[in-house]
């Protein structure tokens, strides 16, 4: 997003004329052919008391929500759809979420914005999302994210939680001191909600899922690199297993008789059905594969927007 503001001619070539390159594509293609362009929460200015929805009017305070928006008007909105979104993270690529858990690892402190608020959205479920969008073939604007709306310091103090951690090491800041401070402008508010989804029909509470998510990515990376795992279970009933320590992810294939993925798979499966009333998994070496390079690092620990 800050490197739209330095380079606003890439930026259009990019959010702008991809969106109308790969829709024109697309229409040479047949008249079935569908385009779901995503765009983003940074379309909105942040004024507005509440969440927005997909008919609130539009006032992107920056290069990169201009161009955004330029992408959403460059396509047939009777014909295709447009899915906004916020704050995705997910298991690669530079994100927030995998740069809180790194630092976390190392005991790094780590200082997030209090003043802007948005929906984190899990990358699986925002996929998820984007394919019924394409199988409906689902036209014009719609929002797409998980429930749970958080300021970046809430939203950092959730992810140490999730990760085993003491959120303790998050301190809040407000926009105006961090350093450096950001080129690109945030709204104070990029909360979405939808006024077109049934309420059954809107993605959980990133909350939910996150716990899930991170669990696995850690307990994936720990069983690369062979080092031990500390796999707590607290059982309701049924699955007749006891709290227990497993030396890495060999001995824990060994002992369950399942690959590791597939075991841990049952437990999350367990647990969403509410049979386990927690699933923890605590690393004892290991610090995820994060996000590399001093720019990321120095944003993770003076970090939002």
């Amino acid at each position: 997003m800050d490197g739209c503001e330095g380079d606003p001619d890439r930026a259009q070539r990019v959010n702008a004329d991809g969106v109308r390159v790969v829709t024109e594509a697309a229409e040479r293609v047949g008249p079935g052919t569908r385009v779901v362009a995503v765009s983003t929460d940074y379309v909105f200015d942040g004024t507005k008391i509440g969440p927005y929805v997909e008919s609130d009017p539009t006032n992107p305070l920056g290069v990169y929500g201009r161009t955004k928006l330029a992408g959403e008007e460059a396509l047939d909105r009777s014909r295709h759809a447009v899915a906004r979104t916020s704050w995705v993270c997910g298991r690669v690529g530079r994100n927030v979420a995998r740069t809180v858990l790194r630092l976390a690892d190392e005991g790094t402190a780590m200082r997030f914005v209090d003043d802007q608020r948005g929906h984190p959205t899990i990358a699986r479920d925002l996929a998820g999302a984007l394919i019924r969008l394409a199988e409906e073939q689902a036209s014009g604007i719609w929002h797409v994210t998980n429930q749970g709306a958080v300021s970046w310091f809430e939203f950092a103090c959730e992810v140490v939680r999730a990760g085993g951690g003491d959120p303790a090491i998050v301190s809040p800041i407000p926009t105006s001191e961090l350093d450096p401070p950001r080129p690109a402008r945030r709204p104070a508010n990029s909360v979405l909600d939808s006024e077109r989804y049934a309420p059954e029909q809107l993605l959980p509470d990133f909350r939910d899922r996150a716990a899930r998510r991170l669990a696995l990515q850690h307990l994936d990376v720990e069983a690369q690199r062979g080092g031990d795992v500390l796999v707590v279970l607290s059982l309701c009933r049924g699955l007749g297993l006891r709290d227990q320590r497993l030396g890495g992810g060999e001995v824990l294939r060994r002992q369950c008789g399942l690959r590791l993925r597939g075991r841990i798979a049952h437990f999350l499966a367990q647990l969403q059905r509410g049979r386990l009333r927690f699933l923890a998994l605590l690393l004892r070496h290991g610090r995820g594969n994060g996000e590399g390079g001093g720019s990321g690092e120095q944003r993770g620990r003076d970090g939002g927007g």
